[in-house]
């Protein structure tokens, strides 16, 4: 697992820059999801990698976002990589919780993942269509932990994101899911197709043992 990015400066420009992320680690997250009880140990480190990472974004767009500095190629990056980093953190924030269900910290850090989908989705229709691809999946994945306003916030985004092209591609993705979380049901256009009818739900029989272990996390762990 890498260090923590670093959040850099342009030495031409003196400008900040968001954190970068390494796709050699990103390919490792679908193991460590798939079975958390196996690799406690890295989903902790991955996990503290997303939330310096999404923490220095927030700053990066505090700092510029009401400057000249905020180009569309700095909005479509930012974006881009904001809604990745809140996708993935939502959902080893879940894992988390389970390790460490009495940890208030991880129960307010889901508050600033969740807070941070809502940010991200306002900020994407002033700005769409750039770097909007991630935003889809960082507001379904804020929506399967969200309650209270933050709920009635993301309820009302997916809603304006549905006609997106993004939001279909996912949609149509996540309807075959097997593992899809039953929270997304509670978007009412959204149907889920699950039972031994769906493609995706044939897996060997060396995954369903191993995936024991981690049933009570389905409801979170599919997002990705």
């Amino acid at each position: 697992m890498p260090e923590p990015p670093y959040l850099g400066i342009h030495s031409s420009t003196a400008k900040l820059k968001p954190p970068t992320y390494e796709f050699r680690w990103l390919c490792l997250l679908p193991d460590l999801i798939r079975y958390p009880a196996e690799n406690k140990c890295q989903i902790q480190l991955a996990y503290n990698y997303i939330l310096h990472s999404i923490t220095c974004i927030n700053t990066v767009i505090e700092t510029i976002i009401h400057t000249p500095e905020w180009t569309e190629e700095q909005a479509m990056v930012v974006n881009e990589r904001s809604g990745l980093f809140i996708s993935i953190g939502v959902v080893l924030n879940a894992i988390m919780r389970t390790f460490h269900p009495d940890d208030a910290l991880l129960r307010d850090q889901r508050l600033l993942f969740v807070g941070s989908a809502v940010a991200l989705g306002e900020r994407g229709l002033r700005e769409r269509p750039l770097g909007g691809h991630h935003i889809a999946e960082a507001l379904l994945a804020a929506w399967c932990v969200a309650d209270g306003s933050s709920k009635v916030s993301l309820r009302k985004l997916v809603e304006d994101y549905r006609e997106t092209f993004s939001m279909a591609k996912l949609i149509h993705n996540v309807a075959f899911w097997p593992e899809a979380p039953v929270q997304l049901e509670g978007i009412p256009w959204i149907t889920l197709h699950k039972g031994a009818d769906c493609p995706a739900s044939k897996t060997d029989g060396r995954d369903k043992g191993r995936a024991k272990g981690g049933q009570d996390l389905s409801e979170y762990c599919c997002i990705l």
